[in-house]
């Protein structure tokens, strides 16, 4: 292997990292908080504020992973936009099965749509910034 091919190589490995790496560290801090028993450490905190982390989560995956997947100039009915809107939803099943197996947690389908709801504003977000430093930087 040449130097300038080893070049190559480390660039593109250090691309992997800077936008793959994110994705799996969310991921995992995903796994994490829906492995804890009790979410609310025992204050009533209603509704609003689990549904509401549920979306503010699977946001910031969805920003992440149309960032890493590069969807800024696809549309959103494209196949790259749609793999990463199908990732999200298999891992806010993946997400829910997990909990059914927490103490004190349940596997809601409605957590999952709320997630999808989350994930698809993450993917929006990500492809109008992206666009916007675009206009900016010109």
């Amino acid at each position: 292997m040449t130097d300038d091919q080893q070049r190559a190589s480390m660039a593109r490995a250090v691309g992997l990292a800077r936008f793959w790496l994110p994705v799996a560290a969310w991921m995992l801090l995903i796994f994490i908080v829906s492995g804890r028993p009790d979410q609310n450490g025992g204050l009533s905190v209603g509704v609003v504020i689990p549904k509401l982390a549920h979306v503010v989560e699977y946001a910031v995956l969805g920003f992440l992973l149309a960032r890493a997947a590069r969807v800024e100039d696809e549309p959103l009915g494209s196949w790259r936009s749609a793999l990463v809107i199908l990732a999200i939803g298999l891992y806010a099943v993946s997400d829910e099965v997990h909990q059914a197996f927490v103490p004190s947690r349940e596997a809601r389908v409605t957590d999952v749509i709320i997630d999808l709801v989350g994930g698809l504003m993450g993917v929006i977000a990500w492809r109008s910034l992206a666009r916007l430093w675009r206009r900016t930087l010109r």
